[in-house]
């Protein structure tokens, strides 16, 4: 009797979904940070600069739903790593250079709300989206690189040494919102699966 019943209930269940869209979209590139000096930091000049110490890189995969023809509800994961600091110049931009920076690690972690809309032919897409959600961010390593050089007659050379170490940027948790616009050609690709 328990099996006709739970045979009955799934025949049910199965009758009313109806098919919905799912997409898995993966995003990757090139991130830049920039150090933004607080109050009571030393004001850059031509010797000092708070500025981009390298790219760093992100990975972010994305699970949408299609809740109309051209609206979707993202869950989404973003990993990225990037490195910042400072950059030393004692002669201005011209002599050797020391940098000083920071690796920060984040975990994005989102829901969002995109629409999109096919143009050209569908050949393209174009539209908005939405996010909110909240990011863990991390130390994780940190570097110190110095270049040798000279302006004229005046040779340069400098040498610095850190204060501290991981306890420069401790852990943190913080809210995050993006609004962006997409753009771009329109690919479409299937997967299907038999259950």
């Amino acid at each position: 009797m328990k099996r006709i019943a739970l045979l009955l209930l799934a025949t049910t269940i199965y009758t009313s979904v109806h098919a919905q869209g799912w997409e898995i979209h993966v995003a990757a590139g090139t991130s830049f940070g920039k150090l933004i000096p607080t109050i009571g930091s030393t004001p850059a000049t031509s010797a000092i600069h708070y500025g981009f110490s390298g790219p760093g890189i992100f990975l972010s995969p994305e699970l949408n739903i299609r809740v109309g023809e051209h609206s979707r509800v993202s869950m989404g994961y973003q990993l990225s790593s990037t490195a910042f600091g400072v950059q030393l110049y004692p002669e201005g931009r011209i002599g050797g250079r020391e940098i000083s920076y920071d690796v920060l690690t984040m975990h994005n972690f989102s829901v969002g709300y995109s629409y999109r809309q096919n143009v050209l032919k569908e050949h393209m897409v174009i539209g908005g989206f939405a996010k909110a959600g909240v990011v863990f961010g991390q130390m994780t390593a940190y570097g110190d690189g110095v270049s040798s050089g000279y302006s004229g007659a005046n040779e340069s050379y400098m040498s610095t040494s850190r204060l501290s170490d991981f306890e420069v940027i401790p852990d943190f948790w913080s809210p995050t919102a993006t609004v962006g616009f997409i753009a771009g050609p329109n690919f479409k690709t299937g997967v299907w699966a038999i259950v």
